[in-house]
């Protein structure tokens, strides 16, 4: 890792990424909390969640003067095998 001063979007990412992981509900049902989408799915780790940052909006307002914002995205990945089919969706919604 290269050795320079968090920025604040670094600092903001790593605050959301901590609540997520942290909060009770979450901790309880996710299989696995990543950073970056994994190169292959392991089924008994599901459901699992990606929580990664997204190329965002740069705005140029002047030579001197640009504005950048931070995406924060949060995906997950659920099996729905062997569940009931017509409530298998209010999981889904309320993950």
């Amino acid at each position: 890792m290269l050795a320079l001063p968090e920025d604040p979007r670094t600092a903001a990412f790593k605050a959301v990424r901590s609540r997520l992981r942290n909060d009770p509900i979450l901790k309880r049902v996710m299989g696995k909390f990543y950073n970056t989408e994994p190169e292959k799915w392991v089924m008994s780790e599901l459901p699992v969640m990606i929580i990664g940052m997204k190329a965002g909006p740069i705005r140029v307002s002047s030579p001197q003067s640009h504005t950048n914002s931070i995406v924060v995205g949060v995906d997950y990945a659920v099996s729905a095998e062997g569940s009931n089919k017509e409530t298998a969706w209010e999981d889904i919604t309320n993950l």
